[in-house]
């Protein structure tokens, strides 16, 4: 379909490398010394796209791991590989994503691990990852003064979109926070702000980031040739012309595990899976024990074909028609 034509295509999220308790958005610049070691818990994140149609996709493995991943680390892949399957039963058509947290939190709690706060399942769209739609896989806990905090907003999933669902799951409270602004080294345009930038460099580099991440399509500090971008970022943050995407962390004896794919939502009710790589075998003491949370978790993706009218009725149907 593109033959002869010429298509934008290339990035569409900075591959990011988030080790144990760091949630996610690590990556790295070019100097970075981080060292992997056996037994690191590695979240690989990316995505990419062809005319700005995306496909994103995230895995996590346990490095150095020889044979089959035991103890608390099993565990946690195990859930997050049987959230995410779950995950995959909400997110389909004429579906709410108002079932989407409590489902989640139910698999979680049966293998004694937590869904991280702040995660969302979020529809795609051409040259956006963040869509008009969005699923909350935790609900916020209330405030420390007792006070229920708001509850999101819920979109019912429909036919013919493309969805991101994005599971990561934690040993620890479930909870990210941001150390360090400073380590932030993605970031995204925001099409509705302008504002006429005054210093040179920031004009420089945010003329860069419109040549090369189109859209709203998230950009890496470290793919900008302009001298000082770090610099001329400063004022496009300030002004809302970019926003970032801060590196997240657990509390630091946390690991957490990180599993993403593109899906489609097919108008005959299916859910297709586009991106996915094997789980890392693992051996778990921990199962869903619970009939009907199982049976929620391994429901076919597949719709139910229509069974065809009896010839009697459809004789009786075609003869209506005609009259």
């Amino acid at each position: 379909m593109f033959k002869g034509k010429t298509i934008e295509k290339g990035v569409a999220f900075p591959t990011c490398v988030s080790l144990n308790a760091i949630v996610g958005h690590f990556c790295p610049m070019g100097d970075d010394k981080t060292v992997l070691v056996a037994g690191d818990v590695a979240k690989v994140d990316l995505a990419a796209h062809i005319d700005g149609y995306v496909a994103v996709a995230a895995h996590t493995v346990i490095v150095g791991s020889e044979g089959e991943v035991t103890g608390a680390d099993a565990d946690l892949l195990a859930g997050a590989a049987q959230a995410m399957e779950a995950a995959l039963r909400v997110v389909r058509p004429g579906k709410s994503s108002a079932d989407l947290a409590p489902l989640l939190e139910k698999v979680a709690a049966a293998f004694g691990v937590r869904v991280v706060e702040g995660v969302q399942c979020h529809q795609l769209q051409r040259f956006t990852l963040n869509g008009e739609k969005a699923a909350t896989n935790r609900l916020p806990a209330p405030t420390g003064d007792g006070a229920a905090p708001p509850k999101p907003a819920d979109c019912a999933f429909g036919d013919a979109e493309a969805w991101a669902v994005d599971v990561v799951l934690s040993t620890g409270e479930g909870r990210s926070r941001v150390k360090d602004d400073r380590a932030t080294t993605i970031f995204a345009r925001d099409p509705a702000y302008a504002y006429n930038l005054k210093m040179k460099a920031s004009r420089a580099v945010y003329n860069e980031v419109l040549k090369k991440a189109p859209g709203s399509l998230p950009f890496a500090l470290r793919a900008l040739e302009t001298p000082g971008a770090r610099m001329g970022l400063t004022e496009c943050l300030t002004h809302g012309l970019v926003v970032p995407y801060p590196v997240l962390h657990e509390k630091a004896e946390a690991r957490t595990a990180q599993f993403k794919t593109t899906v489609l939502l097919m108008p005959n009710g299916s859910s297709d899976r586009l991106t996915a790589l094997p789980l890392q075998p693992h051996k778990t003491e921990r199962r869903i024990e619970d009939p009907a949370l199982r049976a929620a978790v391994t429901a076919s993706l597949k719709a139910k074909k229509k069974a065809a009218p009896a010839p009697a009725v459809a004789a009786v149907k075609a003869a209506a028609a005609k009259a």
